[in-house]
């Protein structure tokens, strides 16, 4: 069986499923968070600020990723650097907007049951 060869103005095979895969890593993340812990992230999400926060950065990544697939470099080694680049900055705030923004959000509200022990007034 012998491998089709690319041609000139083709993008590699692979980057496609690359593209994909790191695109929906933050939604997948969001979700399982959501199922798993839904008092972690229900919270943060019911609030208008955290809920447009979430809403904004998934459409950079949708953005910035659409872009990406389609200005995608036919070169093998320029598609990696522009997809790890495009990973970084459009899916790193909305991976880390889903795990620390219910944590901050927590943090800084003022009426936070604490528990028995820490309860009380700050």
């Amino acid at each position: 069986m012998t491998e089709q060869p690319i041609k000139i103005n083709e993008r590699p095979p692979f980057i496609r499923k690359i593209i994909l895969s790191i695109a929906a890593f933050p939604f997948v993340l969001l979700v399982g968070t959501w199922a798993f812990t839904p008092g972690y992230i229900v919270p943060f999400l019911n609030n208008p600020i955290g809920r447009l926060e979430m809403i904004g950065l998934g459409i950079w990544e949708i953005i910035g990723f659409a872009l990406l697939y389609i200005f995608c470099p036919r070169s093998k080694g320029l598609a990696i650097t522009a997809v790890t680049i495009v990973a970084l900055v459009n899916a790193g705030p909305l991976t880390l907007a889903t795990l620390l923004g219910p944590a901050l959000f927590a943090s800084s509200t003022e009426h936070l049951d604490l528990g028995p022990i820490m309860g009380g007034s700050r």
